[in-house]
C-alpha cells in the first residue's frame, strides 16, 4: 500500500494562538509572586531538596512583624517573668530554711516533707516556665536548638516532679495518713495526670512521627498551638494547687533555727514582725508571684510573632 504524505500549512495566526500571549505569562507570574508573598508574611517556606525530598519549615530570622513599641514591651515582660521565676525559687528556698526547718531526707518526717515543697517549685515554676519561655529567651538562635532546650528543661522539670510526688506519697504512707484527703491532693493528683499526658502526647506528636517528617508535616503544624495552649492550662492548674499547697502548709508549726536572732532577722530581711506573721508575708508573696506568672506567660508566648501562636491564634 502506498503512502499518502499530507501536507500542513502553518499559518502566522495559528502559530500565534498557539503560543503563551505576553499577558498570560504576566499574570503567571504575578500568581507565583502572590503566593509567594504569602507564604512569606505567614512565616513558613516549603522547599524541597534534591537530597531529601522533604518538607522543612523555613521561619524568618527576625520573627515576624512587630513594631518596635511591641517589641519593647514583650521584652520588658519576659525580663519581669525571670526575675517573677527565679524570686518564686529563691524565696521558696528561704522559707523553707528559715521557717520550716530546712531538709533533712534522713531523720525529721516533717523536713523530709519540705523536698517535696522545693522540688516541685523547682519542677514546674522553674524548668516548666523557662521550657515555655525557652522560644522567647532564645529567639536569636534555630527554631531546632529552642526545641532542644526545651525538651531538656521539660524532662528535667518532670525528673524534679516525679521525686516530689514520690517523697509526698511515702510522707503519707509513713505517717498512716489516707492519701487524697484535701483540695491540693486532689488538684495535683490531677495536673501531674495531665503534665503526663501532654509530655507523652509531646514525645509522640513531635519525636516520633519525624521518622515520616514529610507526611506529618502539616499534622505537626496543627497540632502546635494545641501543645502550647494545653501547656499554659497545665501551668495555671499548677499554681491553683501551689497556692492551695502553701495554704495547708501555713497551718504547720514553724521550725526556727537554733541560731535565730529577731532583730538580726528583720533587720536583714527587711519584713516586720513575728516569726509567724513574717512566714504568712512570704507565703503571701510567693502567691502573688505565681498568679502574676499566669497573667505573663500567655501574655508573652501567645502573640503573633515567632513561636508564640496559641490555639486561638489564626493568621491573616
Amino acid at each position: 500500500m502506498g503512502y499518502r504524505r499530507r501536507n500542513y500549512s502553518v499559518t502566522a495566526s495559528t502559530l500565534q494562538g498557539l503560543l503563551p500571549t505576553r499577558d498570560c505569562f504576566l499574570d503567571r507570574l504575578r500568581q507565583q509572586e502572590e503566593l509567594f508573598a504569602t507564604r512569606l508574611s505567614a512565616g513558613i517556606l516549603l522547599r524541597k531538596t534534591s537530597s531529601h525530598r522533604e518538607m522543612e519549615q523555613m521561619e524568618e530570622k527576625e520573627g515576624g512583624c512587630c513594631s518596635g513599641f511591641i517589641s519593647c514591651l514583650l521584652g520588658l515582660a519576659l525580663f519581669l517573668s525571670q526575675l517573677i521565676i527565679f524570686g518564686v525559687v529563691a524565696l521558696t528556698v528561704y522559707w523553707v530554711f528559715k521557717f520550716r526547718g530546712g531538709i533533712d531526707l534522713e531523720k525529721d518526717p516533717l523536713l523530709q516533707f519540705n523536698s517535696h515543697i522545693v522540688l516541685m517549685v523547682v519542677g514546674f515554676a522553674f524548668f516548666c516556665g523557662q521550657a515555655i519561655l525557652s522560644y522567647r529567651v532564645f529567639d536569636c538562635c534555630k527554631r531546632s536548638y529552642a526545641r532542644l532546650v526545651h525538651l531538656l528543661l521539660q524532662l528535667l522539670g518532670t525528673a524534679c516532679i516525679t521525686v516530689g510526688f514520690y517523697v509526698t506519697f511515702m510522707h503519707a504512707h509513713n505517717q498512716a495518713v489516707p492519701h487524697f484527703r484535701s483540695v491540693h491532693t486532689w488538684l495535683a493528683l490531677a495536673t501531674c495526670g495531665l503534665f503526663i499526658f501532654q509530655l507523652i502526647f509531646a514525645l509522640f506528636c513531635f519525636v516520633l512521627l519525624l521518622c515520616c517528617r514529610r507526611r506529618t508535616f502539616s499534622l505537626r503544624q496543627r497540632l502546635v498551638p494545641v501543645h502550647a495552649s494545653f501547656g499554659l492550662v497545665i501551668f495555671a492548674m499548677f499554681v491553683c494547687t501551689a497556692i492551695t499547697g502553701l495554704m495547708q502548709a501555713q497551718s504547720d508549726q514553724i521550725i526556727l533555727p537554733a541560731s535565730y536572732n529577731q532583730t538580726a532577722e528583720n533587720i536583714l530581711s527587711l519584713i516586720p514582725g513575728s516569726p509567724q506573721e513574717q512566714s504568712d508575708l512570704i507565703v503571701k508573696m510567693l502567691s502573688c508571684g505565681l498568679l502574676a506568672l499566669v497573667v505573663l506567660l500567655p501574655t508573652i508566648t501567645n502573640t503573633s510573632i515567632r513561636g508564640g501562636r496559641g490555639v486561638f491564634y489564626r493568621s491573616n
